[in-house]
């Protein structure tokens, strides 16, 4: 177990080496004797927006009870801590299945309706059978932990580069302690949406109760 999370946590690092890092740019000396510069026109002095990273949703089905998924779990947490694809925003989302359940130990994070929304997803892929740990990308692709790095980059990229329906999330209001309910309004454009589609709203935090 050690030597399989020692290596994953060198397959994310490894990430790194394609992810520039975001540092300031060194600035060339200023002339002390040039004439100091005018701002008469806004156009001149206005610096071009970045673009904005393009979501890419990464799914992990696991489940406590499951004794190869550590590794996984390690995976993913590293993923949305580096964000190590440049031009992509990573969404992780930890899903826990209850199908581990009936082993005598019972996962307090497992819901049925992750487990077929996972089923859905077999469907869809045609697998002939749900497993963990199952890492399903953009709910196109899937990958395995032991990928090669450049494998997996080529899915990441890959997910970043298609088409996304734009969603813009205008309130959401959460009820209970620990946001047991939450209310949400999201608008979508009817130009770019699918005859047919699901929300879903995924409540996280990155606070460790």
């Amino acid at each position: 177990m050690r030597s399989s999370v020692c290596a994953i946590v060198f397959l994310v690092l490894s990430f790194l080496r394609v992810a520039p890092l975001a540092t300031g740019e060194c600035q060339p000396p200023q002339n002390q004797n040039a004439a100091p510069q005018t701002s008469s026109s806004p156009a001149s002095v206005s610096q071009p927006a970045s673009a904005a990273p393009h979501p890419v949703l990464v799914e992990l089905f696991t489940s406590e009870g499951c004794s190869s998924c550590p590794p996984a779990d390690l995976m993913i947490q590293k993923l949305d801590e580096l964000q190590p694809i440049p031009g992509a925003q990573l969404i992780v989302l930890s899903e826990h299945v209850t199908y581990w359940d009936h082993d005598g130990w019972k996962d307090p994070n497992s819901s049925s309706a992750l487990t077929d929304r996972q089923a859905t997803y077999e469907t869809a892929l045609k697998e002939p059978s749900s497993y963990t740990p199952q890492i399903i990308v953009d709910g196109t692709e899937q990958i395995q932990i032991n990928y090669p790095q450049q494998h997996m980059t080529d899915i990441f990229e890959k997910a970043a580069a298609a088409p996304k329906v734009p969603v813009r999330i205008s309130e959401v209001t959460a009820v209970r302690l620990y946001c047991e309910r939450a209310s949400k309004r999201m608008s979508i454009q009817k130009s770019t949406a699918p005859t047919s589609m699901s929300q879903w709203l995924s409540i996280t935090s990155s606070r460790r109760f």
